[in-house]
């Protein structure tokens, strides 16, 4: 399925973003988008020999685990900063 975007659709796309798209840069943004557009069309068209997704949604690396007990490293990471205020990192005030 191949998507073709007119320059008509670009300009309602740039209104729709709130976005100023200069005449200089409407040509390259077109080929940009109606390439995108391209891509995703292959990947919509990817599917394994069962009909499925054909990228696993599942972690093929390893488990996720705890590795370590929550607060466990607190205190030699507050070791590292230079203001520490009742357990807490301590900074100066950025915002009025």
């Amino acid at each position: 399925m191949s998507q073709t975007l007119s320059q008509k659709d670009l300009e309602h796309l740039g209104v729709l973003a709130r976005i100023e798209i200069r005449e200089s840069e409407k040509e390259k943004m077109l080929r940009d988008v109606q390439a995108i557009l391209a891509y995703m069309s292959e990947i919509n068209e990817m599917t394994t020999s069962e009909g499925g997704v054909a990228v696993s949604p599942y972690n093929i690396t390893r488990d996720d685990e705890v590795t370590h007990t929550p607060g466990e490293l607190n205190q030699s990471l507050l070791e590292c900063v230079p203001q520490v205020h009742e357990g807490y990192v301590q900074v100066t005030q950025v915002l009025k």
